[in-house]
């Protein structure tokens, strides 16, 4: 069938055997598990960056956005990166730092100015507080 030839014309493709070589299995999504234990590969991996950038599939995934929690959790309290920068309007990003300046908590500052796929986020709620 035209599937199962796909699926091996996948299992002998050189890039999925990278993956399968280099693919680091993540025991958790979950924000709250801050044993990091299954992360701690990643410093190899990531001695000497200073600039690390997270995607997601969709806008709006709430399971992308608690890895993403989980993951920038690790970065910043195992690895030392201190700067989160979200893809949101100058305006909104500026303006949310100026909030959280003058006193305003984070998660309201972060919840009125950032782009609303980030700022109603209930999965990224973790990672502001």
């Amino acid at each position: 069938s035209t599937r199962a030839a796909l699926r091996e014309e996948l299992a002998n493709d050189s890039r999925t055997a990278w993956l399968r070589g280099n693919a680091l299995k993540v025991r958790s999504i979950d924000p709250e598990d801050e044993d990091f234990s299954d992360l701690e590969p990643l410093r190899d991996q990531l001695r000497g960056v200073r600039v690390v950038l997270l995607g997601e599939a969709d806008h709006g995934d709430g399971a992308d956005f608690a890895a993403k929690t989980r993951l920038v959790k690790f970065l910043h309290r195992r690895m030392g990166f201190d700067v989160l920068a979200f893809e949101s309007g100058l305006f909104g990003t500026s303006t949310t730092w100026r909030a959280m300046e003058t006193g305003s908590e984070p998660l309201d500052a972060f919840r009125r100015y950032v782009w609303r796929a980030w700022g109603l986020s209930e999965q990224l709620e973790p990672l502001v507080r």
